[in-house]
Formats: C-alpha cells, structure tokens, sequence
C-alpha cells in the first residue's frame, strides 16, 4: 500500500458496484461532519478551561497578595510594639537589633509562623561565631 497523501479515495472504490462507492462516500461524509461538529464542541470547553486556569492563577495571585499584606502589618505592628516598648521610632528599630530593650523574639514568633504556614522547613544549626558570613 502505499503512503496516505498518495492514494487517491475514487481509485480505491473505482472496482466497487456503484451503489456501494454511493453508499462508502455518504458514510464518509457523515464522519467528516461529525468529526468537524465535534471539534466545533470541543473549542468551546478548551477555552473554558483556559479561562478557569487563568481565574485559578488570578486566585492563587490574590491569596498570596492578602499573605504578604497580613505579614507586612503584623511585622509592621510588631516593629511599631518593639519601638514603643524601647521607646524609639520604629524606623530606628530596625537598626538596634540585639538590643535588650527590644524583645526581638516576639518579631522572630511572626516570621516563624508565616514561613511555616507558607509551607517553609526551617532547619536549627550550629552557629559559630567566627563564621558569622555563612549565617
């Protein structure tokens, strides 16, 4: 036999009694309508399903947007608490870390919890003081 895009559909029936070349030729075409009707059905649902991965990602967008927005007041309010309690700006909070007038762990209970609720595992090491670079 030889290759699909050579044959030639009226060679193939020529030998065929003519109502059987009618009938092969309706039946034919009937699959080609089917065929062309069914991918007219399909389009629509492609581009539904694109959209839903698009209104999904939109979502996902939004989520972590409200996340990072209830961390940043949550670190916020904390650094404003941290100020109060050194009696400081809180833009100075930032640069007197170590200071034991501010309790910095209750800063670290924050970014602890949304790490993990964002699904990051800390690990605990060793900490040398000479190797401070590698922190």
């Amino acid at each position: 036999m030889s290759n699909i895009d050579e044959l030639d559909f009226n060679k193939l029936i020529a030998g065929l009694p003519e109502e059987e070349q009618k009938r092969i030729k309706i039946k034919l075409l009937r699959s080609l309508r089917e065929f062309y009707a069914s991918l007219e059905t399909e389009t629509p649902a492609i581009e539904k399903n694109e959209l839903q991965i698009e209104d999904i990602a939109a979502k996902a967008q939004k989520d972590l947007s409200e996340v990072l927005k209830g961390i940043r007041e949550d670190f916020g309010w904390t650094v404003y608490a941290a100020s109060k309690k050194a009696k400081m700006r809180p833009e100075q909070v930032s640069s007197i870390e170590g200071d034991p007038k501010v309790n910095n762990n209750y800063t670290s209970k924050f970014l602890f919890r949304y790490l993990a609720a964002l699904g990051v595992q800390l690990k605990v090491t060793d900490v040398v003081r000479n190797d401070v670079d590698n922190i």
